[in-house]
């Protein structure tokens, strides 16, 4: 409640053109920050930004490692000098598939359309060695919402056929309905060798850390991810999709995240292709492989190759994004984002905003700061304990952004209230001054009164002053409980009360007023007040002219000292120098009923009261 009563006295403070030119501007920005979520902008910061920053971290506490199942196969430079061809015949290829069927349960994917326009005797002993392959093989498709004359589309049926091999069951039609894949056309290898592996999938690596789980077609028929049909089962369930019983965590769009490794971590899991091929021929056995493994052909690894994409680790083959699937199908850890994060931007940019306007500068400074590293922290401890990565850019540029907004609000609120005191102060200061009516008396009372005042600030609750009526001197000493304005305060409710008392002097007899019953009038006046914080302590001297009377009173305040001229004053003690004037009474303000002591003694020439 206190915070909402703060929000509310912030903004009633605030200068409408305050508002105007700073909250407004500011709702604005966040606003159009929210926007940005929702457009490529958001995934834009996260592959530059976020994505490298979280998996190095990550790297830093939590090293991943490749599944050792995984085996690459790379055609690289070495190969293709060793022979002299960027490619191997299509009979060599299902020599080498045969021979690696010899290990059981084997996965293999392959990184390639196998799309070139193959002589008849190629393909009839292609299929007379695949014939024989058990293993399961998966080959890559090309996608693309417009015709490609000089690649082989894929018939429907063969498509149809490859959705019931790929998904233990079907989606829904509503998951299919985005508009922009719906006319997507496949294309790849020819029906008849196309018909001799497995299963066919996509690679459409889509540049920001994500990749496609399935694409639809035109027919509504979808292709899986090549590196998905290395799964024992792709389910969808709902909106989700899950492969081995493990969800997927894709957004709305069909997308995940890939789990990365460093490069390092995939080279060490990497062997030449030559040499595969070379022990295919020779019938060796390729010892590298063992039964269940999972092997990755990239037939297009060597320098002059365009295929490297940007990853949180730099540039990397585009076939090892089929690898981080193959990973994550393995060990089940499938990297999750937080949905909606616009709204999350906002509200931390509202939070900000709030912060900077209902507490101090320095406060609002130092919270968001604290807010800003448990932001960072969450974000990375949640990527590396859960795998769910949350940006917290956005959010912390937002809070950020707001807490100064807020900031400035506040300190031009502040500044305008501390005009405003300043001016009150000045009027206060100028009132206390004004009780300070001189600090001498007549000469002909006999009586000289000295008197000193330095405030430690503008003005307090210290106070003394004197008046001389029929014939008796009266001396006032005031001590007010607090200091600046409060006291201040207190201070000129007990000058009134004497201002009434010496107004009231102007009618008494000749016997004056005594102490006591001045100290009354202020202590009734103070009681009125109602809190303890008016009162104050207070002494009162009242000296007959001549005769050199002197009566006193004391409320709470320090004892009055004597100071005699004679050192050997009979009114002193042996071995005294000075004499201590015993008066007590409480303090003013405190109680309505208290009463006070006169106390009566002679002054002689000469004598000092300190």
């Amino acid at each position: 409640m206190r915070f909402f009563m703060r929000l509310k006295i912030a903004f009633k403070k605030a200068p409408r053109r305050l508002i105007y030119s700073v909250i407004f501007p500011f709702v604005i920005l966040i606003t159009s920050l929210q926007i940005i979520t929702f457009t490529e902008t958001q995934d834009i910061i996260d592959q530059n930004i976020f994505h490298p920053f979280i998996f190095r971290v990550r790297e830093q506490f939590r090293p991943q490692t490749l599944d050792p199942r995984i085996k690459i196969f790379a055609f690289d430079d070495g190969t293709a000098e060793k022979l002299k061809n960027l490619d191997i015949p299509l009979p060599e290829w299902g020599l080498l598939f045969q021979q690696l069927s010899k290990k059981q349960n084997l996965h293999i994917v392959i990184d390639k359309l196998f799309e070139n326009h193959y002589s008849d005797e190629d393909i009839r002993n292609f299929s007379l060695l695949m014939d024989r392959v058990t293993a399961k093989t998966s080959i890559l498709t090309y996608t693309q919402p417009r015709e490609i004359k000089y690649l082989t589309e894929i018939n429907a049926e063969i498509i149809a056929k490859n959705q019931r091999k790929a998904f233990s069951k079907f989606p829904d039609q509503n998951l299919l309905n985005a508009k922009d894949n719906q006319t997507r056309v496949a294309y790849g290898a020819p029906d008849s060798v196309l018909s001799k592996f497995s299963v066919f999938g996509h690679n459409e690596y889509l540049g920001d850390n994500h990749t496609q789980i399935f694409q639809t077609l035109k027919n509504l028929t979808i292709v899986p991810n090549t590196a998905l049909n290395t799964a024992d089962s792709i389910v969808f369930k709902g909106k989700s999709i899950y492969a081995n019983d493990r969800d997927l965590h894709a957004d709305k769009n069909g997308r995940i995240l890939l789990n990365f490794a460093r490069k390092d971590i995939y080279l060490k899991n990497s062997y030449s292709f030559y040499a595969a091929i070379h022990h295919a021929k020779k019938n060796l056995d390729i010892s590298v492989i063992n039964p269940g493994d999972y092997v990755v052909i990239l037939p297009a690894m060597y320098t002059g190759n365009t295929d490297f994409t940007q990853t949180p680790f730099g540039a990397m083959p585009g076939g090892d994004t089929l690898v981080a699937v193959i990973q994550s199908i393995l060990s089940g850890n499938w990297l999750r984002e937080v949905s909606d994060p616009g709204f999350i931007a906002f509200s931390f940019g509202i939070l900000g905003l709030l912060l900077g306007m209902t507490t101090k500068p320095r406060h609002a400074i130092s919270w968001l700061i604290i807010i800003n590293i448990l932001t960072v922290s969450t974000s990375i401890a949640l990527f590396i304990l859960s795998g769910i990565a949350w940006s917290f850019i956005l959010p912390v540029a937002t809070v950020t952004l707001g807490c100064l907004a807020g900031v400035i609000v506040n300190s031009s609120v502040a500044s305008i209230e501390e005009s405003r005191l300043a001016r009150d102060l000045d009027v206060a200061t100028l009132v206390h001054k004004s009780f300070f009516r001189g600090t001498k008396l007549s000469d002909t009372a006999g009586i000289r009164v000295r008197g000193e005042f330095i405030p430690a600030t503008e003005c307090g609750g210290d106070w003394w002053g004197t008046f001389h009526k029929h014939g008796y001197s009266y001396v006032m000493l005031g001590d007010a409980v607090g200091h600046g304005i409060p006291a201040a305060f207190v201070t000129t409710v007990a000058f009134s009360a004497t201002r009434s008392v010496e107004m009231e002097l102007e009618k008494s007899g000749p016997n004056g007023i005594m102490p006591s019953h001045i100290m009354q009038n202020v202590n009734q006046v103070l009681c009125t007040i109602g809190t303890e914080k008016a009162c104050m302590t207070f002494q009162v001297f009242r000296v007959e002219d001549g005769s050199g009377e002197c009566v006193f009173a004391n409320a709470g305040n320090s004892m009055p000292i004597l100071i005699p001229r004679d050192p050997a004053d009979p009114r002193l003690s042996k071995n005294q120098k000075i004499k201590t004037l015993q008066a007590r009474g409480n303090i003013l303000g405190l109680d309505r009923n208290s009463e006070f002591q006169n106390h009566t003694m002679l002054l002689m020439p000469g004598d000092r009261i300190l």
